[in-house]
Protein backbone atom coordinates (compact mmCIF):
# COMPACT_ATOMS: atom_id res chain seq x y z
CA UNK A 1 0.00 0.00 0.00
CA UNK A 2 1.38 3.36 -1.09
CA UNK A 3 1.25 6.18 1.25
CA UNK A 4 -1.04 8.23 -1.39
CA UNK A 5 -3.64 5.47 -0.54
CA UNK A 6 -2.89 5.42 2.98
CA UNK A 7 -3.34 9.28 3.13
CA UNK A 8 -6.90 8.98 0.67
CA UNK A 9 -8.59 6.25 3.54
CA UNK A 10 -7.51 7.98 6.59
CA UNK A 11 -8.96 11.28 4.77
CA UNK A 12 -12.57 9.31 3.51
CA UNK A 13 -12.75 7.63 7.32
CA UNK A 14 -12.17 10.54 9.16
CA UNK A 15 -14.54 12.61 6.46
CA UNK A 16 -17.28 10.06 7.11
CA UNK A 17 -16.99 9.87 11.31
CA UNK A 18 -17.53 13.78 10.56
CA UNK A 19 -20.15 13.53 8.43
CA UNK A 20 -21.93 11.01 11.17
CA UNK A 21 -20.88 13.19 14.29
CA UNK A 22 -22.42 16.58 12.54
CA UNK A 23 -25.73 14.24 11.30
CA UNK A 24 -26.12 13.09 15.21
CA UNK A 25 -25.36 16.41 16.47
CA UNK A 26 -28.26 17.63 14.23
CA UNK A 27 -30.93 15.30 15.62
CA UNK A 28 -30.37 16.20 18.72
CA UNK A 29 -30.30 20.08 18.43
CA UNK A 30 -33.70 21.77 19.57
CA UNK A 31 -35.64 21.77 22.39
CA UNK A 32 -36.71 18.83 24.14
CA UNK A 33 -38.77 18.59 27.39
CA UNK A 34 -38.16 15.65 30.01
CA UNK A 35 -41.53 15.48 31.99
CA UNK A 36 -41.85 14.15 35.23
CA UNK A 37 -44.91 13.31 37.48
CA UNK A 38 -44.47 12.64 41.10
CA UNK A 39 -47.19 11.75 43.74
CA UNK A 40 -47.79 12.25 47.25
CA UNK A 41 -46.10 16.02 47.35
CA UNK A 42 -47.38 17.83 50.40
CA UNK A 43 -47.02 21.85 50.26
CA UNK A 44 -47.35 24.38 52.93
CA UNK A 45 -50.33 26.25 50.72
CA UNK A 46 -52.09 22.65 50.37
CA UNK A 47 -55.78 22.79 51.22
CA UNK A 48 -56.21 21.22 54.83
CA UNK A 49 -59.28 18.62 55.25
CA UNK A 50 -59.93 17.38 58.57
CA UNK A 51 -57.84 13.96 59.48
CA UNK A 52 -60.51 10.87 60.01
CA UNK A 53 -57.36 8.58 60.15
CA UNK A 54 -57.02 9.39 64.09
CA UNK A 55 -59.23 8.10 66.65
CA UNK A 56 -58.59 11.46 68.96
CA UNK A 57 -60.71 13.77 70.74
CA UNK A 58 -60.24 17.46 69.38
CA UNK A 59 -59.87 18.04 65.13
CA UNK A 60 -56.88 17.28 63.48
CA UNK A 61 -55.93 18.30 59.69
CA UNK A 62 -54.06 16.68 57.00
CA UNK A 63 -52.47 18.67 53.60
CA UNK A 64 -54.31 17.28 51.10
CA UNK A 65 -51.64 15.66 48.72
CA UNK A 66 -50.79 16.70 45.08
CA UNK A 67 -49.32 15.10 41.90
CA UNK A 68 -46.55 17.59 41.08
CA UNK A 69 -45.89 17.58 37.41
CA UNK A 70 -42.36 19.27 36.28
CA UNK A 71 -41.19 19.93 32.53
CA UNK A 72 -37.11 20.58 32.05
CA UNK A 73 -36.48 21.84 28.74
CA UNK A 74 -33.29 20.08 28.22
CA UNK A 75 -32.18 20.84 24.94
CA UNK A 76 -30.34 23.45 23.56
CA UNK A 77 -32.86 25.93 22.22
CA UNK A 78 -36.29 27.96 23.56
CA UNK A 79 -39.91 26.84 23.25
CA UNK A 80 -43.24 27.71 24.56
CA UNK A 81 -45.43 25.38 26.41
CA UNK A 82 -48.99 26.01 25.42
CA UNK A 83 -51.38 23.78 27.21
CA UNK A 84 -50.80 20.69 29.61
CA UNK A 85 -53.39 17.99 30.17
CA UNK A 86 -53.50 15.18 32.48
CA UNK A 87 -55.97 12.34 30.85
CA UNK A 88 -57.78 8.60 31.62
CA UNK A 89 -58.28 6.73 28.15
CA UNK A 90 -57.96 3.17 26.84
CA UNK A 91 -54.21 2.00 26.22
CA UNK A 92 -54.94 1.50 22.49
CA UNK A 93 -54.49 4.21 19.78
CA UNK A 94 -58.86 5.48 19.41
CA UNK A 95 -58.66 5.81 23.03
CA UNK A 96 -55.29 8.49 23.15
CA UNK A 97 -57.08 10.04 20.26
CA UNK A 98 -59.63 11.27 22.23
CA UNK A 99 -63.24 8.87 21.98
CA UNK A 100 -63.22 8.31 25.13
CA UNK A 101 -61.34 10.43 27.19
CA UNK A 102 -61.93 12.56 30.36
CA UNK A 103 -59.26 14.73 32.11
CA UNK A 104 -57.92 18.41 32.99
CA UNK A 105 -56.45 21.13 31.50
CA UNK A 106 -54.43 24.03 32.10
CA UNK A 107 -57.36 24.94 34.62
CA UNK A 108 -57.48 22.42 36.84
CA UNK A 109 -52.99 22.30 36.99
CA UNK A 110 -52.11 25.18 39.53
CA UNK A 111 -48.69 26.37 38.12
CA UNK A 112 -45.88 27.47 40.52
CA UNK A 113 -44.17 30.77 40.77
CA UNK A 114 -46.56 32.18 38.82
CA UNK A 115 -45.77 30.72 36.04
CA UNK A 116 -49.30 30.60 33.94
CA UNK A 117 -49.75 28.76 30.60
CA UNK A 118 -48.35 29.79 27.63
CA UNK A 119 -44.40 30.12 29.49
CA UNK A 120 -41.43 30.07 27.03
CA UNK A 121 -38.79 27.68 28.51
CA UNK A 122 -34.93 28.55 27.70
CA UNK A 123 -32.43 25.55 27.76
CA UNK A 124 -32.31 24.59 31.64
CA UNK A 125 -35.54 26.29 32.67
CA UNK A 126 -37.92 24.49 34.32
CA UNK A 127 -41.99 24.59 34.80
CA UNK A 128 -43.63 23.30 37.37
CA UNK A 129 -46.95 22.82 38.73
CA UNK A 130 -49.66 20.63 40.87
CA UNK A 131 -52.96 18.84 40.72
CA UNK A 132 -55.00 17.52 43.60
CA UNK A 133 -54.37 13.70 43.70
CA UNK A 134 -56.78 12.88 45.49
CA UNK A 135 -59.47 14.04 42.69
CA UNK A 136 -57.71 12.34 40.00
CA UNK A 137 -57.80 8.88 42.13
CA UNK A 138 -61.41 9.03 43.10
CA UNK A 139 -62.46 9.27 39.34
CA UNK A 140 -60.00 6.24 38.63
CA UNK A 141 -62.40 4.64 41.45
CA UNK A 142 -65.06 5.22 38.97
CA UNK A 143 -66.51 1.81 37.60
CA UNK A 144 -65.92 3.37 34.02
CA UNK A 145 -62.80 4.30 34.36
CA UNK A 146 -60.55 1.74 36.48
CA UNK A 147 -59.42 -0.33 33.35
CA UNK A 148 -57.77 2.84 31.96
CA UNK A 149 -54.41 4.87 31.74
CA UNK A 150 -53.64 8.16 32.96
CA UNK A 151 -51.80 10.31 30.57
CA UNK A 152 -49.67 13.42 30.51
CA UNK A 153 -50.39 15.23 26.62
CA UNK A 154 -47.92 18.75 26.37
CA UNK A 155 -48.83 20.89 23.48
CA UNK A 156 -45.34 22.71 22.79
CA UNK A 157 -44.17 25.06 20.03
CA UNK A 158 -41.06 23.21 19.09
CA UNK A 159 -43.17 19.93 18.30
CA UNK A 160 -46.09 19.96 15.23
CA UNK A 161 -47.46 16.86 17.67
CA UNK A 162 -48.78 16.98 21.55
CA UNK A 163 -46.18 14.86 23.33
CA UNK A 164 -47.99 12.32 25.29
CA UNK A 165 -46.75 9.95 27.80
CA UNK A 166 -48.09 6.98 30.25
CA UNK A 167 -48.34 8.25 34.28
CA UNK A 168 -50.08 4.55 35.62
CA UNK A 169 -51.82 2.39 33.92
CA UNK A 170 -54.82 0.41 35.36
CA UNK A 171 -52.54 -2.08 37.29
CA UNK A 172 -50.03 -0.24 38.16
CA UNK A 173 -49.89 1.28 42.22
CA UNK A 174 -47.83 4.86 40.69
CA UNK A 175 -47.19 5.66 44.53
CA UNK A 176 -44.77 3.21 44.66
CA UNK A 177 -42.93 2.59 41.55
CA UNK A 178 -41.35 4.03 38.63
CA UNK A 179 -44.21 3.10 35.49
CA UNK A 180 -43.59 5.77 32.74
CA UNK A 181 -41.24 4.72 29.76
CA UNK A 182 -38.81 7.03 28.11
CA UNK A 183 -38.82 7.87 24.81
CA UNK A 184 -36.62 9.58 22.30
CA UNK A 185 -38.17 13.09 22.29
CA UNK A 186 -39.72 13.21 25.41
CA UNK A 187 -37.94 11.78 28.19
CA UNK A 188 -40.26 10.58 30.92
CA UNK A 189 -40.06 9.30 34.31
CA UNK A 190 -42.35 8.54 37.62
CA UNK A 191 -40.72 8.59 40.59
CA UNK A 192 -42.84 7.22 43.91
CA UNK A 193 -41.88 8.04 47.28
CA UNK A 194 -42.43 5.19 49.99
Amino acid sequence: MSLTLAIALWGAVLGTLNTVAIFIRWLRSGARLRITVEPNKYYPDSVRVPDDSQQTEGLLERLKPSLHIEIVNTGDSQTTVTGIQLFYAKPDLLGRLGKERIGWDNAAIQPHLNQKLPVALAPGSVWSGRIDQELVLTTREHARFREMTLYIEITAAHERKRIQQRVFGPRDDFVSRRVAPRTPRSLGRIRGEP
